[in-house]
């Protein structure tokens, strides 16, 4: 499974901060070929405290300047989650969510309407 170590967390672009969107950009060297499909939950934990979100993960569209191999772009809603601060150094580990950690986010998402369609599809289950 493909893994990435991440040392700094930059602020995400004003066009793509939404709590909608759930948007985290990767310097493009690791998305495509070589990493993570574009549009892929990613789970991103912070190693020091444990605390983690789902994000979807895109390449840099240029609109962030300092995004480098080790960094990643995340909304201010995401950093206050994890409990990171933007320009500073963190420890953190972002790899392709399981199918159990995306199903786990959409039934607690923020999103009234997000947590009923979730919920009505696994009742449609049976």
């Amino acid at each position: 499974m493909k893994k990435l170590n991440v040392n700094r967390v930059l602020d995400l672009h004003q066009s793509d901060s939404s709590e909608s969107l759930a948007i985290a950009r990767l310097a493009n060297c690791n998305i495509g070929r070589f990493g993570f499909d574009r549009r892929t939950p990613l789970f991103i934990k912070n190693k020091a405290n444990q605390k983690s979100v789902i994000r979807y993960g895109f390449g840099n569209n240029g609109s962030i300047k300092k995004l480098h191999r080790h960094a990643i772009a995340l909304n201010y809603d995401s950093m206050n989650e994890l409990d990171v601060k933007p320009d500073q150094d963190v420890d953190l580990i972002v790899t392709k969510a399981t199918l159990t950690q995306q199903i786990d986010w959409l039934l607690h998402h923020s999103d009234l309407n997000v947590r009923l369609s979730m919920r009505f599809a696994l009742l449609e289950l049976d």
